[in-house]
């Protein structure tokens, strides 16, 4: 792509470019949250385009870079070393999945020898390289990179703010923190597990908090008394709290949310909240379905509350996350649950999978669109619960040959992506929509083989959906659909795996079910598959 001097976009005023250049950037960003993309692909495109408009996309474009493998690292310091400009421009690095060979290979070395000393890149590259990175805001890396050296010199960086750590048990941090007394404000650990290793019981866990240490994320797990008030910890930085299964109720999480003011958001896990004091939604939430419809049973696997703007209790705090298992019919709760918890953005429905309720996807779709404030949908085992009247709104994909079988994942894959289709169309405010489906098809006699998909749709801003991430498709070899089937689904080598049939080829296995226990299905051998790291993105409309 190039541009003519006479083009439109370079005639406008450089505010104005440099507008359309922040407009591509945030796009990418609000894409970034829910397809992990590394780079946006417009802004990278536009920078090719002319050197004027190279220069006005330097800077945004390079200012967050991820790095994946050493090589890479090393590239990235000697650019950074020769051109100054170009080092100015990054403001966040992530290095949380750097791929290091030599580690790998002093590793190997060590485990035959002790004495052998090991290998970590952050001692060896991040000391030259964090210097020349003067705008540098925020580090993300693993946490056994960091040593007293390098700790040093981040404590001095004159930008950096937040270096990100993915350490739940602090086991590096503790030792660190040991070697030097230096300040520890600056480093954020993602999520921290509260209640096995690591607790406020623990000694090592109170020294890190004195130290200025922050945590993003406290998952409490099996904790039931927290210690609040005058002389307890405060936990630096603390944005979400999730809690599960806490008995008795938490009667000090009132306090605890005062003495945290940063704190965003309470997730609760488990169905143990009806008889709590201090938050109580969920006796409200069964107390609506008992009173409404008292045949109809739903589980409140979890929930979320959000901090509002203006000062309020913990129990006005807005519900913003709901989990919610159906077990037999009752897919008309959801009425209720918009009702009592109308800002809710984030939606999780499981459907039993163990029987075959009806559900009208049209009444699906209707009650999804009562919450006005739904962003992302996630659905669990929804296909098979799924029925229509006359002819089927979805297309059925078709086979050549009518001996041939196919498999029902090819099936459920057009339906949900139908179905997505008309949420996006229906709901304005939806963004994301994510399925995760499973089923068996049925071979000869009493053989049945597992199939297992996982989906993600993105909404565009034309409504139009596209796959978010890299959608995943499991099926037995046999049933797999024909080329132009598997097209037309946008069903790729990238994203699709056929099991191979049992004995055909050594150390593979056959993901074969007995038919003859219904209700539990045994599954006789199953290798699970890693996920494609490729990105495939097909746009669809709602016909």
């Amino acid at each position: 792509m190039a541009f003519s001097p006479a083009s439109p976009l370079l005639s406008l005023p450089t505010e104005l470019q440099l507008i359309t250049v922040h407009f591509l950037l945030n796009d990418h960003d609000n894409a970034k949250r829910v397809s992990g993309a590394s780079r946006s692909l417009a802004l990278l495109s536009l920078s090719l385009a002319c050197r004027h408009l190279r220069q006005l996309c330097l800077a945004p474009l390079f200012s967050h870079l991820k790095i994946t493998h050493t090589d890479r690292l090393r590239v990235f310091g000697d650019q950074c070393a020769e051109d100054v400009a170009f080092a100015s421009a990054v403001k966040q690095l992530d290095l949380s999945h750097v791929k290091s060979p030599e580690e790998r290979e002093s590793w190997d070395k060590w485990t035959k020898d002790r004495s052998k000393q090991r290998y970590l890149y952050g001692p060896d590259l991040l000391p030259t390289l964090l210097p020349l990175l003067k705008s540098l805001e925020r580090l993300d890396v693993a946490a056994n990179q960091i040593d007293a050296n390098l700790l040093a010199i981040i404590d001095s960086h004159p930008k950096l703010l937040t270096v990100a750590v993915n350490d739940p048990e602090c086991s590096f941090l503790r030792p660190l923190a040991s070697s030097t007394p230096l300040s520890m404000s600056k480093i954020s650990v993602l999520a921290a597990y509260s209640g096995y290793s690591l607790g406020f019981e623990c000694p090592d866990f109170h020294s890190l908090l004195k130290r200025g240490l922050r945590v993003t994320q406290l998952i409490l797990r099996g904790e039931s008394n927290i210690p609040v008030g005058p002389g307890a910890s405060v936990i630096s930085g603390l944005e979400n709290l999730v809690i599960h299964r806490s008995k008795p109720p938490p009667l000090w999480l009132s306090i605890f949310v005062e003495s945290h003011s940063g704190l965003r958001s309470i997730t609760f896990h488990g169905s143990q909240w009806m008889q709590n004091p201090t938050v109580t939604f969920p006796s409200r939430f069964q107390g609506a379905i008992g009173a409404q419809s008292p045949a109809h049973k739903v589980d409140l696997l979890a929930f979320s509350v959000s901090r509002s703007g203006f000062p309020s209790s913990l129990d006005e705090w807005p519900v913003t996350h709901l989990d919610l298992k159906f077990v037999g019919i009752g897919i008309s709760v959801l009425k209720i649950a918009s009702m009592l918890a109308s800002r809710t953005s984030s939606l999780t429905i499981r459907m039993c999978r163990f029987e075959q309720n009806a559900v009208d996807p049209n009444d699906l779709i209707s009650l999804c669109c009562l919450f006005p404030s739904l962003r992302r949908l996630e659905f669990h085992h929804v296909y098979r619960h799924l029925v229509h009247t006359g002819q089927s709104p979805w297309p059925i994909p078709l086979v050549s040959d009518s001996d041939r079988p196919i498999s029902e994942c090819v099936i459920a894959h057009s339906a949900l992506r139908w179905l997505s289709a008309q949420l996006a169309q229906t709901a304005p405010s939806l963004d994301v929509i994510q399925f995760a489906d499973d089923g068996f098809d049925y071979g000869k006699g009493s053989d049945s083989y597992i199939w297992t998909l996982e989906v993600s749709y993105q909404v565009g801003y034309n409504r139009s959906i596209e796959y978010c991430g890299t959608p995943r498709f499991d099926m037995e070899r046999k049933f797999r659909p024909p080329k132009e089937t598997a097209c037309l689904l946008c069903m790729t080598p990238e994203n699709t795996r056929y099991h191979p049939v049992l004995g055909k080829r050594q150390g593979k296995t056959k993901t074969k079910v007995s038919r003859h226990s219904p209700g539990t299905h045994i599954i006789r051998a199953f290798v699970q598959a890693k996920p494609s790291c490729s990105k495939s993105s097909s746009s669809i409309d709602s016909r």
